[in-house]
């Protein structure tokens, strides 16, 4: 890739959420309904209802966009209950009328009473300390004092003030590619851990060095909460988030090492208008492809993508290159997935992502995982095989995944193949004199 920083600084600019943004509209609206809920319930309840999360924090995304609304009750006030669990309880009962209310740790995740839908918005009650402003206490579910001290202030303006939130955004989209089940609190204040002293490097500078970081080092990591020196965040990712974590910091170096940038955010950007360009076709909306459900785990085995061609003629072209030079349609393609430290109890899933408007009209963009198959759908007895015919123009790939005991322990990332279908050209009729007129 030419310029990784330009490549970067687009896609913040995709995953950019914008104030008239309908996403943000619908969830300000949302956000008038649940305060108009509890206002109608405590109406006369000293109390404040202010943005927290992602959106005061201006770290959001189109990838993960929820909303945290905040209701804290005054010191003093006990309308809504004389202890945390009552004050969480009768909130959760404030807004049942309206909402499925999914009961979380210390927050109310809002639901459509109808679908069960999310609507992307968490309700956090609680009740401040001492007076109307500053240091709070949560209910806590779980451990044995039921109750969490924090300060909603310090967490937004630690984020939002840290000249970090770039970096953040772009940590979290690659969270969201890879399904990392770790708190994006927690996610945030890793970054500002590791990059607080490199502010002057560049976009792609930064995550190097971050994903560096949490593959090398990140058992000697204590990630504690900024409003509350007595919060220890480390317990909240065990040995199985951390083999995680390291196991895609692995694969994203190794991303950059092959300057494969788009692989790591599953994201490409069409650097200009190509037009009929047959070195490069742009990659159109990817938004069908499915993101795998396998937790990741750092693993010994390694896979590649070997790809062997015939063309429509059913002549021999050899071994194709990922992103190479445009072929034609009604190709047949041989993909061989090279797997090594394979286990004998793992098993081999491919993944085929077809773009652009040919594939999308004749529904056959695809993007869900499925063991080999040969040309007629029938599952290959050799599971590293898997035959395909090309058929849409457009930039399209497909993708090997190794997974044991349902566990993710290697994937090939993308191998790229460029199709231009031929222009089937009719015979010219003659012209009207040339009828008329031969002998």
């Amino acid at each position: 890739m030419s310029d990784v920083n330009n490549f970067l600084k687009k896609v913040l600019s995709d995953q950019d959420v914008k104030e008239n943004d309908t996403e943000v509209s619908e969830l300000r609206e949302e956000r008038k309904n649940v305060e108009s809920k509890i206002n109608a319930v405590y109406a006369t309840a000293k109390k404040t209802i202010r943005y927290g999360g992602s959106y005061a924090k201006d770290t959001m995304i189109k990838s993960n966009y929820d909303l945290d609304i905040i209701c804290y009750f005054h010191k003093d006030e006990n309308s809504a209950g004389s202890t945390l669990e009552e004050i969480y309880s009768n909130v959760k009962s404030s807004l049942e009328e309206d909402y499925y209310v999914d009961p979380k740790r210390s927050a109310l995740r809002l639901k459509n009473k109808d679908n069960e839908n999310d609507f992307h918005i968490d309700v956090v009650p609680g009740r401040f300390i001492d007076g109307d402003d500053g240091d709070a206490f949560l209910y806590q579910s779980e451990g044995e004092k039921k109750r969490l001290k924090t300060n909603l202030t310090v967490h937004i303006n630690h984020i939002k003030n840290s000249k970090l939130t770039d970096v953040i955004k772009l940590i979290k989209v690659w969270k969201c590619e890879n399904n990392l089940t770790l708190k994006t609190f927690v996610l945030e204040l890793l970054v500002i851990e590791v990059l607080t002293d490199k502010k002057d490097k560049t976009l792609s500078e930064k995550l190097k060095i971050f994903w560096t970081k949490m593959r090398d080092e990140l058992d000697d990591f204590t990630v504690i909460d900024p409003a509350n020196s007595n919060n220890d965040l480390s317990k909240l990712f065990d040995d199985a988030t951390k083999a995680s974590i390291k196991a895609l910091s692995e694969a994203a170096l190794s991303c950059i090492e092959n300057n494969n940038w788009e692989t790591i955010f599953n994201y490409e950007v069409a650097e200009g208008d190509e037009g009929e360009n047959e070195q490069s076709l742009a990659l159109m909306d990817i938004s069908h492809c499915q993101l795998p459900a396998w937790p990741t785990v750092q693993s010994y085995c390694t896979v590649n993508i070997k790809c062997f061609a015939k063309d429509d003629k059913n002549y021999d072209k050899g071994q194709l290159q990922s992103d190479s030079r445009a072929i034609g349609d009604n190709w047949t393609l041989k993909y061989q997935a090279d797997a090594q430290n394979m286990s004998h109890t793992a098993q081999i899933y491919w993944q085929v992502v077809n773009t652009g408007d040919q594939a999308r009209d004749e529904n056959g963009l695809r993007g869900s995982f499925f063991k080999g198959k040969d040309l007629q759908g029938v599952e290959m007895v050799d599971q590293k095989i898997n035959l395909e015919a090309t058929r849409y123009r457009g930039k399209h790939w497909i993708e090997c995944f190794v997974v044991d005991n349902n566990r993710l322990v290697a994937r090939s990332g993308r191998f790229y193949i460029n199709v231009i279908p031929k222009v089937k050209i009719a015979k010219p009729s003659l012209p009207y004199w040339r009828k008329k007129y031969r002998k």
